[in-house]
C-alpha cells in the first residue's frame, strides 16, 4: 500500500464541491468530499463495496486523476498510515521514514501536493462515515477520541509491532467490506473498534513519553501569568489561545495538560486565577470590583460567582476570614 503525496491537515472555509471533470483548473479553494464514493472517484478507483466504510491502498491511486495542489474537506472520519513520506503542517515539515498514523474527523481539511517523482509510496487509508457509527456502539468510542482533531505535526509515529497489528486489522476490514453475509456488519464494527482502540493506546503512550512536552506545564503557567500581568490590561486567556501559544491544537494540548495535572486546561486556568485572587484579597485593600478587573474579568459578578463556586466562599467572606485569622 502507498501514500500519494504530501498532505496538510487543518481547517478552512471557502469550500466548494469538486467538479471532477474540470479538475485541471487547480482552483484555489477547498473542495467538499461528502461521501466515500466521491473519494473513490477522485482517486480514480472503482466504487466502494461498502458506501460507509472503505480501505484505500494509496499505491493504487491514479495520481493523474487527482487535482494538483488540491484541498479537500471530507465529510467522514479517516485513519491514514503513511510511510517514506514528507508531511507539512503550516510552514513546518516533518520526515517520517518508519511510518506515521494520522486520524482526521469530519470537516478537517486535507491538502495534497503530488510527489515530484510521480510515484506513490507506502501507506493506506481507512475511511468511515458517521452514519456507520450510528448503527453500532462505535459512536461513543470515537467521540471520546480527541486525536481525530489533532494536527498533522501531532501525528503518531508507529513502531513495527503496532504497524503489523494495524495492517492485519485493516486487511480484515477491507475483506469484510466486500462481504454480503449477515455477520459482516458486526464483524466490521468489531474490527474497526479494535483499530480505534489500538490508536488510543498508541497515542496515549506517545503523549506520555514525548520529551519535547516536558516543559509544557511551565510554559503554560508562564503564559497565564504574562496574560494576567498587572502591568497591562489583563485578559482571561481561552484554552484555544493558550494552545496556539504553545504551538499545539486545542485537543492535543488539553490531553497533555490533563495527563500532567489531572485537570483540564480550563480548570487549570481557573486554579491559577483563583490563587492569584486569594493573594490579592489577602494582601491588598483593593475592592472586589478592582480585583476582578485586575484579573481580566469584565464584570465583577462573574469573578465572584466563579470564586464562590470553586472555594465555597464569596471573595468578601474569604478576605474577612483571612483577616480574622491574622488578627491576634
Amino acid at each position: 500500500m502507498g501514500e500519494p503525496g504530501i498532505w496538510i491537515a487543518g481547517r478552512g472555509t471557502g469550500r466548494s464541491r469538486l467538479d471532477f471533470h474540470d479538475h485541471q483548473r487547480a482552483l484555489p479553494m477547498i473542495h467538499t468530499v461528502d461521501s466515500i464514493a466521491l473519494l473513490h472517484q477522485i482517486a480514480g478507483m472503482e466504487a466502494p463495496a461498502n458506501p460507509l466504510v472503505s480501505v484505500i491502498d494509496f499505491s493504487k491511486v491514479d495520481l493523474a486523476n487527482v487535482p494538483k495542489e488540491a484541498s479537500f474537506a471530507c465529510g467522514f472520519y479517516s485513519i491514514n498510515f503513511k510511510r517514506d513520506c514528507r508531511l507539512r503542517y503550516g510552514r513546518q515539515s516533518f520526515d517520517h521514514q518508519d511510518g506515521t498514523l494520522l486520524c482526521t474527523g469530519p470537516g478537517q481539511v486535507l491538502s495534497y501536493t503530488p510527489p515530484e517523482s510521480g510515484a506513490a509510496s507506502a501507506g493506506w487509508g481507512l475511511f468511515f462515515h458517521s452514519d456507520f457509527l450510528a448503527t453500532s456502539e462505535l459512536a461513543s468510542l470515537v467521540h471520546q477520541c480527541t486525536f481525530f482533531q489533532y494536527s498533522e505535526n501531532e501525528a503518531l509515529h508507529l513502531c513495527e509491532a503496532d504497524r503489523f497489528t494495524l495492517d492485519a486489522l485493516v486487511r480484515n476490514i477491507d475483506q469484510e467490506c466486500r462481504s454480503n453475509d449477515p455477520y459482516a456488519p458486526q464483524i466490521l464494527a468489531s474490527n474497526l473498534s479494535l483499530v480505534v482502540n489500538y490508536c488510543r493506546r498508541a497515542y496515549g503512550a506517545q503523549i506520555a513519553t514525548r520529551n519535547r512536552h516536558q516543559d509544557l506545564l511551565a510554559r503554560f503557567e508562564r503564559h497565564l501569568h504574562e496574560a494576567m500581568a498587572p502591568a497591562k490590561r489583563p485578559t482571561l486567556p481561552s484554552v484555544r489561545e493558550c494552545a496556539e501559544a504553545m504551538g499545539l491544537s486545542t485537543n492535543y494540548f488539553s490531553d497533555l495538560i490533563r495527563l500532567e495535572t489531572g485537570r483540564t486546561p480550563q480548570e487549570h486556568i481557573h486554579h491559577v486565577l483563583l490563587e492569584r485572587a486569594k493573594v490579592l484579597l489577602a494582601t491588598t485593600s483593593r475592592t472586589i470590583a478592582e480585583i476582578a478587573y485586575d484579573l481580566g474579568f469584565e464584570y465583577p459578578q462573574s469573578f465572584s460567582k466563579l470564586f464562590k463556586k470553586k472555594t465555597g466562599l464569596s471573595p468578601l467572606a474569604y478576605r474577612d476570614g483571612f483577616r480574622s485569622q491574622a488578627t491576634p
